[in-house]
């Protein structure tokens, strides 16, 4: 949903309203495989991370920076509400700003992780949450935010992983247009986290996985 000046509050909540009683906009099963890796229909799952420091004290901090939504840079994005709770089925509206352009993204919370340490896991605390877009969504797919420690080097780091796909005639046609913003987003949300944290120096690393790109990407 586009708009040429800044989304009233009543703008918000009436789109918001208007997906309450609606199915994500996409084929869970999908979502399934793309999380597997198994890149179904050509979805292809980006991962990126940044290591935000050690310790339980960090974790701390960052678990509080995720229910905070302070992963998401402010400059270029806005949850709505502010600080929705992070529950499975609660609905937010992500405003964004591009070339003088509002959008309104509404999305659902569709998982929240919190890992303690399985034999499946390894020794890692894990936490945050999936949200899946709404069919007013400009994309179809999902968006993971997680907090992992890992406690067998302490270290903390910030996880950030998707796939989607057009959704909209606008961004379809706009298709470079659209990577190249979900690239910048996914880098300023790295910054973002290590900025919440304040450590001295980061570096975002995305994982190897992800760097062979291959034809027919979407």
């Amino acid at each position: 949903m586009l708009h040429i000046r800044r989304p009233s509050p009543q703008q918000i909540r009436a789109l918001l309203d208007s997906q309450a009683d609606l199915s994500v906009s996409y084929d869970p099963e999908i979502a399934r495989q793309a999380w597997a890796g198994l890149e179904p229909e050509g979805l292809k799952l980006r991962q990126y991370r940044v290591l935000l420091g050690h310790g339980a004290e960090t974790f701390a901090a960052a678990r509080e920076a995720i229910d905070s939504w302070r992963m998401f840079p402010r400059a270029m994005t806005t949850p709505w509400p502010d600080r929705v709770p992070i529950a499975v089925g609660h609905d937010v509206a992500i405003l964004c700003r591009t070339w003088g352009l509002w959008s309104i993204l509404p999305s659902r919370i569709v998982a929240v992780h919190h890992e303690t340490g399985t034999v499946e896991t390894g020794n890692i605390e894990r936490y945050g949450f999936t949200y899946g877009t709404l069919p007013a969504h400009l994309e179809c797919g999902e968006e993971r935010f997680t907090v992992a420690w890992q406690r067998d080097t302490d270290e903390v780091w910030y996880e950030l992983a998707a796939f989607s796909r057009n959704q909209w005639w606008l961004a379809k046609v706009g298709r470079p247009f659209v990577r190249y913003q979900q690239k910048r987003f996914c880098a300023e949300s790295l910054q973002a986290m290590a900025a919440a944290l304040k450590p001295k120096t980061f570096e975002p690393q995305r994982h190897r996985s992800t760097e062979k790109a291959k034809s027919g990407e979407r």
